[in-house]
């Protein structure tokens, strides 16, 4: 299988319009920095985006993430930093269990984000600081 993973150490990682990667597994993360996916398609398995910088924030933009017409078995979106996860357009979830955690979790107006879960089951708990979270995903902060 192949394993992608992508990790920004010193900056924003950028994930731009008409960008794609297929992959069994993808991981994408930035230790000091935005992680910005823009316009992009991410097909794997299982899909991890995570963003360790304080000051840092997980944007998701006309984004897909999914396998095709088949959804992905985990999907997890972690914003540590003080601008948690934010939606600032129309977004595509496709998997069986997405984690969404993060200081904040924000959809700006006139932005959507769609979750398709063939199953049709949908679980939303509490992170332990409170924090809403689809499925809940121990983090430092939580």
């Amino acid at each position: 299988p192949l394993l992608v993973s992508l990790e920004a150490i010193n900056g924003s990682l950028d994930v731009d319009a008409g960008s794609s990667i297929d992959a069994d597994a993808v991981s994408l993360a930035t230790t000091r920095g935005d992680l910005r996916l823009t316009g992009s398609t991410i097909s794997a398995r299982e899909i991890k985006g995570r963003v360790f910088d304080t000051g840092g924030t997980l944007h998701l933009s006309n984004a897909i993430l999914g396998r095709g017409t088949s959804p992905s078995d985990l999907i997890r979106l972690y914003g540590e930093g003080a601008g948690g996860v934010r939606f600032t357009g129309d977004t595509t979830l496709r998997g069986t269990a997405v984690d969404i955690a993060g200081a904040s979790v924000t959809i700006d107006p006139g932005s959507r984000v769609r979750l398709a879960n063939p199953t049709g089951k949908r679980e939303v708990t509490p992170c332990w600081s409170g924090l809403p979270s689809i499925r809940p995903w121990p983090c430092s902060s939580c």
